[in-house]
């Protein structure tokens, strides 16, 4: 289900659901969504919150290994 949610990123056209979606990979611990997040991170056409909060994910999953 995780990977599917990391595969739906993506897709998604609302910020809000991109947020949700980073939150649960994030609570999940799933460091294997790590590379879309660090993509959507980096992707200029993203909203700012959303990129905020994808690179914040990003920390918080490399911090835990």
């Amino acid at each position: 289900i995780q990977r599917a949610l990391a595969d739906a990123l993506p897709m998604q056209d609302s910020p809000l659901v991109e947020i949700a979606l980073i939150d649960v990979l994030v609570e999940a611990n799933d460091k294997a969504a790590a590379p879309a997040l660090r993509h959507l991170a980096e992707d200029a056409q993203a909203d700012d919150a959303v990129r905020q909060r994808a690179a914040a994910g990003v920390r918080k999953l490399e911090v835990s290994q």
